[in-house]
């Protein structure tokens, strides 16, 4: 695919995505909001990316005025892009509060994993309403990477949908890109378009999906995480799924920890994000951080020996670390919990 794009679809794009901060966060966001978008978009306008992201864009809008259920597999619920302009569910940023009248937001305090963690009702302390809570603290770059990689977007979308998604493909590239792009895959009856990789395995659909509100409460309660403990929050379920299915991260250790010491499934290392955040500040530069936390998951863990790792108060998740092979994106699962609180999927 050619990737040049002119000026004016670079404008209108960006046009859009400040159309759908607004309307999200007000005509003021927090500097922090505006700062993490600004970064996000100048590497991915830098790595000439911004023409794929339209196109799937158009797709998402499409699904929706369709109704058509979907969730994006891997780590692209860390964009706080894709985020802003509603491709995906999961909120990227640290967990705040938000007026949903005035729009005023702030912070909430470190002590929350999770936006969704807060019990009590908050109320706006200039009209009164009740305060939105959410955020899931995940960095965008867990998607990007800083390695060049090619990204691919995958989807899960509905078996039932396959003709109908095919078909606006076709429309897609006979009417837009004017060229044949589309790869049909027989052999899991699978449709790939340019980066976007749509695979049919969603066999149930909620028929108001996209009216049904996520009752977390009720996930808590009845969400299977196997012989994991009882989830007491919504960072417990979240981080239980990552321990769950990341190979070698729930352990005796990690039960031992959770069963003796009173810790929380969310103080453990089952996502990815836990290791580069573990490796933030023992490292000059964000991007070594990263480096290494993707070398982690390739079996590469050359950081051990560095002074600031070993001097540092919560070393203890090294022991913890040597059993793991293999983390999820805290994105991912997070990505597919939603979707399965709102298709109202069997726990």
């Amino acid at each position: 695919m050619n990737k040049t794009i002119s000026k004016d679809r670079v404008y209108n794009f960006k046009e859009e995505v400040s159309r759908c901060l607004f309307k999200k966060y007000g005509l003021f966001p927090l500097d922090h909001i505006t700062f993490l978008l600004e970064e996000e978009l100048e590497f991915i306008e830098k790595n000439n990316r911004i023409e794929e992201i339209i196109i799937l864009y158009n797709f998402i809008k499409w699904l929706k005025k369709e109704g058509i259920a979907y969730w994006l597999r891997g780590a692209a619920g860390s964009s706080l892009l894709f985020y802003i302009l509603g491709i995906t569910s999961g909120n990227p940023l640290p967990a705040h509060s938000l007026c949903p009248k005035c729009k005023s937001m702030s912070w909430l305090d470190h002590d929350y994993y999770s936006g969704f963690d807060v019990k009590e009702d908050l109320k706006c302390e200039k009209d009164g309403y009740l305060l939105l809570t959410d955020g899931h603290n995940i960095p965008w770059e867990g998607f990007w990477s800083y390695e060049g990689d090619e990204i691919v977007f995958t989807i899960d979308l509905p078996i039932v949908s396959y003709q109908k998604i095919k078909a606006f493909w076709e429309s897609y590239q006979a009417e837009i890109l004017k060229k044949d792009v589309l790869a049909i895959r027989k052999e899991f009856k699978g449709l790939k378009f340019l980066n976007i990789d749509c695979v049919f395995t969603i066999e149930k659909v909620n028929q108001d999906f996209y009216k049904t509100n996520l009752d977390i409460v009720e996930a808590i309660k009845n969400f299977d995480l196997g012989d994991l403990p009882k989830p007491n929050n919504f960072s417990d379920l979240l981080h239980g799924l990552g321990l769950k299915f990341s190979t070698g991260a729930w352990t005796d250790k990690t039960k031992f920890m959770i069963e003796n010491l009173g810790m929380d499934l969310s103080d453990m290392v089952a996502f990815r994000e836990d290791v580069f955040f573990f490796l933030s500040g023992k490292f000059a530069y964000v991007e070594d951080a990263w480096l290494e936390t993707r070398n982690f998951n390739r079996n590469k863990k050359g950081w051990k020996d560095i002074e600031e790792i070993n001097l540092s108060e919560d070393k203890w998740k090294l022991a913890i670390m040597e059993d793991i092979k293999y983390l999820f994106p805290k994105a991912h699962c997070l990505e597919h919990l939603i979707f399965s609180m709102k298709n109202k999927e069997k726990y």
